[in-house]
Protein backbone atom coordinates (compact mmCIF):
# COMPACT_ATOMS: atom_id res chain seq x y z
CA UNK A 1 0.00 0.00 0.00
CA UNK A 2 1.32 3.44 -0.72
CA UNK A 3 1.61 5.75 2.07
CA UNK A 4 -1.39 7.76 1.61
CA UNK A 5 -3.73 5.30 1.69
CA UNK A 6 -1.66 4.00 4.90
CA UNK A 7 -2.27 7.09 6.33
CA UNK A 8 -6.27 6.95 5.46
CA UNK A 9 -6.44 3.58 6.70
CA UNK A 10 -4.73 4.57 9.82
CA UNK A 11 -7.22 7.94 10.06
CA UNK A 12 -10.29 5.94 9.92
CA UNK A 13 -9.01 3.22 12.61
CA UNK A 14 -8.29 6.40 14.64
CA UNK A 15 -12.33 7.57 13.86
CA UNK A 16 -13.14 4.02 14.32
CA UNK A 17 -11.46 4.08 18.16
CA UNK A 18 -13.46 7.11 19.21
CA UNK A 19 -16.73 6.06 18.71
CA UNK A 20 -15.43 2.39 20.28
CA UNK A 21 -13.73 4.36 23.20
CA UNK A 22 -17.04 6.07 23.69
CA UNK A 23 -19.24 3.20 23.47
CA UNK A 24 -17.13 1.46 25.92
CA UNK A 25 -16.79 4.23 28.55
CA UNK A 26 -20.50 3.81 28.73
CA UNK A 27 -20.16 0.35 29.01
CA UNK A 28 -17.45 1.06 31.76
CA UNK A 29 -20.16 3.07 33.37
CA UNK A 30 -22.71 0.94 33.77
CA UNK A 31 -20.25 -1.68 35.23
CA UNK A 32 -19.82 0.74 37.91
CA UNK A 33 -23.05 1.04 38.44
CA UNK A 34 -23.92 -2.27 38.70
CA UNK A 35 -20.81 -3.12 40.98
CA UNK A 36 -21.70 0.21 43.37
CA UNK A 37 -25.28 -0.70 43.53
CA UNK A 38 -23.64 -4.89 44.63
CA UNK A 39 -20.83 -3.39 47.11
CA UNK A 40 -21.40 0.14 48.14
CA UNK A 41 -25.31 0.47 48.94
CA UNK A 42 -25.30 -2.34 51.01
CA UNK A 43 -22.83 -0.24 53.55
CA UNK A 44 -25.08 2.20 53.45
CA UNK A 45 -24.41 4.63 50.64
CA UNK A 46 -27.00 5.96 48.59
CA UNK A 47 -27.75 4.35 44.91
CA UNK A 48 -26.58 6.56 42.17
CA UNK A 49 -27.87 6.66 38.78
CA UNK A 50 -25.92 6.00 35.07
CA UNK A 51 -24.74 9.05 35.06
CA UNK A 52 -23.47 9.34 38.35
CA UNK A 53 -21.63 6.04 37.59
CA UNK A 54 -20.19 7.73 33.92
CA UNK A 55 -18.58 11.01 36.09
CA UNK A 56 -17.25 9.22 38.41
CA UNK A 57 -16.02 6.67 36.15
CA UNK A 58 -14.36 9.87 33.85
CA UNK A 59 -13.19 11.40 37.20
CA UNK A 60 -10.94 8.48 38.24
CA UNK A 61 -10.44 7.55 34.52
CA UNK A 62 -8.79 11.25 34.08
CA UNK A 63 -6.34 10.85 37.17
CA UNK A 64 -5.27 7.19 36.30
CA UNK A 65 -4.28 8.21 32.63
CA UNK A 66 -2.30 10.89 33.71
CA UNK A 67 -0.37 8.31 35.57
CA UNK A 68 -0.25 5.61 32.05
CA UNK A 69 0.79 8.95 29.88
CA UNK A 70 3.43 9.22 32.82
CA UNK A 71 4.98 5.52 31.87
CA UNK A 72 3.95 5.50 27.93
CA UNK A 73 4.59 9.04 27.40
CA UNK A 74 6.78 7.94 24.67
CA UNK A 75 5.43 4.98 22.90
CA UNK A 76 2.51 6.64 19.70
CA UNK A 77 0.21 4.44 18.95
CA UNK A 78 -1.10 3.92 15.98
CA UNK A 79 -5.20 3.30 15.03
CA UNK A 80 -5.09 -0.73 14.89
CA UNK A 81 -3.51 -0.57 18.00
CA UNK A 82 -5.87 1.84 19.64
CA UNK A 83 -8.43 -0.04 18.25
CA UNK A 84 -6.95 -3.49 20.52
CA UNK A 85 -6.61 -1.01 23.44
CA UNK A 86 -10.60 0.04 23.48
CA UNK A 87 -11.41 -3.62 23.05
CA UNK A 88 -8.57 -5.16 25.98
CA UNK A 89 -10.31 -2.23 27.95
CA UNK A 90 -13.83 -3.98 27.45
CA UNK A 91 -12.72 -7.16 28.33
CA UNK A 92 -11.31 -6.07 31.63
CA UNK A 93 -14.84 -4.45 32.97
CA UNK A 94 -16.71 -7.37 31.42
CA UNK A 95 -13.95 -10.07 33.67
CA UNK A 96 -14.71 -7.48 36.49
CA UNK A 97 -18.25 -7.48 36.27
CA UNK A 98 -18.45 -10.71 36.27
CA UNK A 99 -16.13 -11.14 39.22
CA UNK A 100 -17.69 -9.13 41.07
CA UNK A 101 -21.39 -11.02 39.99
CA UNK A 102 -19.61 -14.24 41.79
CA UNK A 103 -18.73 -11.97 44.69
CA UNK A 104 -21.94 -10.42 45.19
CA UNK A 105 -23.39 -13.78 44.87
CA UNK A 106 -22.05 -15.76 47.20
CA UNK A 107 -21.65 -13.02 49.65
CA UNK A 108 -25.49 -13.61 50.22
Amino acid sequence: MSDETTDIADAWCKVLAFWLALARSLYDAWVLLMLWGWFIVPLGAPRINFWHAYGIDVFVSYFLSNIVLAVYADKQKTGPEQITGVFQRGVAYTLILGLGYCAHSWGG
